[in-house]
């Protein structure tokens, strides 16, 4: 859904050369683009942003887990968390 909205983040890693022609292709799924540098590095990037959206999600669910073991509503515990600092 991101693709077709054209509101993906691409990290991009090429020779210096091919860059702006890499922008230009992934630019029709999205415009936040990022040159990581060479071949490999925008994965590298990727995995790295995955890793900590990866620990948040494992985070969130711990302290649901907890805040429901502690006699929490989980819907009323989620919204509090949404709109403070959790």
């Amino acid at each position: 859904m991101a693709a077709k909205a054209g509101t993906l983040t691409h990290m991009i890693g090429c020779d210096t050369e091919v860059a702006d022609e890499v922008k230009n292709v992934v630019g029709m799924t999205g415009t936040s683009m990022f040159y990581c540098g060479p071949v490999g590095a925008g994965v590298g990037v990727k995995l790295i942003n995955n890793y900590l959206s990866g620990c948040s999600i494992l985070a969130a669910s711990e302290a649901l887990n907890i805040g429901v073991k502690m006699g929490s509503d989980p819907k009323l515990l989620t919204d509090i968390l949404n709109v403070s600092s959790g």
